[in-house]
């Protein structure tokens, strides 16, 4: 049975710093990450993901709404680090 990870988009945003919430290093963050980004890479991952629209991080309030629910049976870090190498390659591909 897969658990059901949160994901914000602040763990993946270059703007952000370690101590406000972003959870991967300078080499894998990209400036202003999308959702659709997100969702695309969980796509070609083949991970079960939901939007979930209007939902607030309490640290970034004013910033961010939304998080990404994913279906991911592994460690959340593992997860975080799988979507930031996708979200790279296809930041990447697109400049």
């Amino acid at each position: 049975m897969d658990r059901v990870h949160r994901i914000w988009l602040h763990y993946f945003d270059c703007t952000v710093s370690r101590g406000s919430g972003r959870k991967v290093s300078k080499k894998l963050c990209v400036d202003r990450p999308s959702v659709e980004m997100v969702l695309d890479v969980c796509k070609v991952l083949n991970l079960k993901c939901e939007y979930i629209e209007g939902k607030k991080h309490p640290r970034h309030w004013f910033r961010y709404t939304g998080l990404i629910a994913i279906e991911y049976d592994g460690r959340k870090s593992e997860l975080v680090k799988l979507l930031a190498k996708g979200i790279k390659g296809v930041k990447s591909r697109s400049i």
